[in-house]
C-alpha cells in the first residue's frame, strides 16, 4: 500500500464514526489520494459546531505536512502543497474562476456565469452517504432493508449550478464522472454509498428557499 493510501486509511479510520460531515471527511480523503486538486469547504452551509469540528480535522497532525490551507471569510480551499496553485492564489485570489476551474472540471461542465438570471435552473451534484456497518445503531446488528437515521451521514462532495441547456449539453460527461468517483469513493469504502441528484425549484432560485434534511436516511 502507498504511503498516501495509508494516510488516507488512518484519517478515514479515526473520523469515519465521529461527527464530522462525511463529505468533508471523504472530500479531504479524495485530496489526499491525488484525485481531486482542491476542495474547498463553504461556511455558510455549516453549524458553528459543525465548523468548529471541520478545521479540528483539518488541523490533524496525520496531514498537516501535507496540505495548504487557505481560509477566508465565506470558505476554506484546501490542497496538496504546491507552488503554482500558491502562485495563482497570490495573482487572483482564493475566490477567482482560476482556482475555481481546478476543482474538477470533468464535474464542472456547465457555465457558472449568469445562471442564476435563469428560472428553472437545476442544482447538480455527487452526494457520498455512510459509512455503513452492522452495528451502526445502538451496536446492534442492522437488518436488511432497515431505514437508519443518523446525522452527518451524507452530503455533496461535489455540487453545480447548471440551465437546462447546460445540462443537456453535459449530462453524459457529468454522469461519465460520478460513475468515477464511484470507483475513487469505493477504494476508500467499499460500503459508503453515493447519489447522483439534480434539484430543481420551478420559480428563481433564491426567490424560494432550499431545503436539506436535518437526518438523512439509506438502506442497509
Amino acid at each position: 500500500m502507498s504511503s498516501k493510501k495509508q494516510l488516507t486509511k488512518k484519517l478515514y479510520e479515526k473520523y469515519k464514526f465521529g461527527t464530522i460531515p462525511i463529505e468533508c471527511l471523504i472530500n479531504l480523503c479524495l485530496l489526499l489520494n491525488g484525485v481531486r486538486k482542491i476542495i474547498q469547504y463553504d461556511r455558510y452551509i455549516y453549524t458553528k459546531t459543525n465548523w468548529k469540528k471541520i478545521q479540528e480535522l483539518i488541523n490533524d497532525n496525520l496531514i498537516q505536512k501535507y496540505i495548504t490551507i487557505v481560509y477566508n471569510k465565506k470558505n476554506i480551499i484546501i490542497y496538496i502543497k504546491n507552488k503554482h496553485i500558491d502562485k495563482i492564489i497570490n495573482k487572483f485570489g482564493s475566490d477567482s474562476h482560476e482556482l475555481g476551474n481546478r476543482l474538477d472540471h470533468k464535474f464542472y461542465k456547465c457555465k457558472f456565469d449568469g445562471v442564476y438570471e435563469h428560472n428553472d435552473i437545476l442544482r447538480v451534484s455527487i452526494i457520498v452517504i455512510g459509512p455503513v456497518s452492522d452495528n451502526i445503531l445502538n451496536n446492534k446488528v442492522i437488518t436488511k432493508g432497515k431505514i437508519i437515521k443518523k446525522k452527518n451521514f451524507a452530503g455533496p462532495i461535489l455540487v453545480q449550478m447548471c440551465t437546462h441547456k447546460d445540462l443537456l449539453n453535459n449530462i453524459a460527461a457529468i454522469y461519465k464522472r460520478f460513475n468515477d468517483y464511484k470507483k475513487y469513493i469505493w477504494n476508500i469504502d467499499k460500503n459508503l454509498q453515493l447519489d447522483f441528484q439534480c434539484y430543481v425549484k420551478n420559480n428563481n432560485w433564491d426567490k424560494q428557499p432550499s431545503f436539506i434534511s436535518n437526518n438523512f436516511t439509506y438502506t442497509d
